[in-house]
């Protein structure tokens, strides 16, 4: 795990949300980004943990994009922890 930064939190609750199979029409895992996405000023990259070390890549293989000059780019599966720091609420969040 390669750890970034780790800032202050008040009562933090953290929430997971892991893809695949359980994660029916990406509704966990679109929460979070959703989450993210709305508060993209207040939140911090914590740590990444590393795919060789986590993922089986028989199982877990990377997506394949094709972007619009013809190239093709691979983007490997990955794991990435974020602070999110809310002071409208009572809590701040740990989102996995």
């Amino acid at each position: 795990m390669q750890i970034h930064d780790i800032p202050l939190l008040r009562n933090p609750v953290a929430l997971f949300a892991f893809t695949g199979w359980n994660d029916a029409g990406e509704a966990a895992s679109g929460t979070l980004s959703h989450l993210l996405r709305t508060w993209s000023d207040s939140s911090t990259l914590i740590a990444e943990i590393d795919p060789e070390e986590f993922y089986d890549f028989q199982v877990n293989r990377p997506m394949v994009y094709i972007d619009e000059s013809s190239i093709r780019n691979l983007t490997w599966p990955g794991t990435q922890v974020y602070a999110l720091q809310t002071p409208e609420l009572p809590c701040d969040f740990i989102v996995v």
